[in-house]
């Protein structure tokens, strides 16, 4: 399965899996980044075996997406961004997107224990 079948097709198994990751027991980093022209807040599974990275994302007016980079055959990094929809933004613990929106609103990340993003 190709990543671009896997992001279009699957795409709630990947949003179970950052929530996982997200609220787990080990400490995680919620990070804001200024990009281009727009900014964002950030949490970020690494797969460094398979050089791929999965982002869940908030934007401005509550705007989420899921965010795939990879580095394709020619060590090109490729990077595809699936907008959430609403049922998909339900699915998120109510924690989790509302320390987002501060890290977002604040331009400042944090590191928070995961544990407390599941209540």
């Amino acid at each position: 399965m190709t990543i671009e079948v896997l992001v279009k097709e699957h795409s709630d198994e990947l949003i179970a899996d950052l929530i996982k990751y997200a609220t787990g027991k080990a400490p995680i980093d919620i990070r804001f980044e200024d990009l281009d022209d727009d900014q964002c807040s950030i949490i970020t599974l690494f797969d460094y075996k398979g050089d791929k990275e999965l982002s869940l994302r908030l934007h401005p007016n509550d705007v989420y997406d899921i965010h795939i980079g990879y580095y394709d055959d020619e060590d090109e990094f490729i990077e595809i961004n699936k907008p959430l929809s609403a049922v998909q933004k339900a699915t998120l613990p109510e924690k989790l997107k509302k320390v987002m929106k501060k890290v977002l609103d604040d331009e400042s990340g944090i590191r928070v224990p995961g544990s407390v993003l599941a209540l």
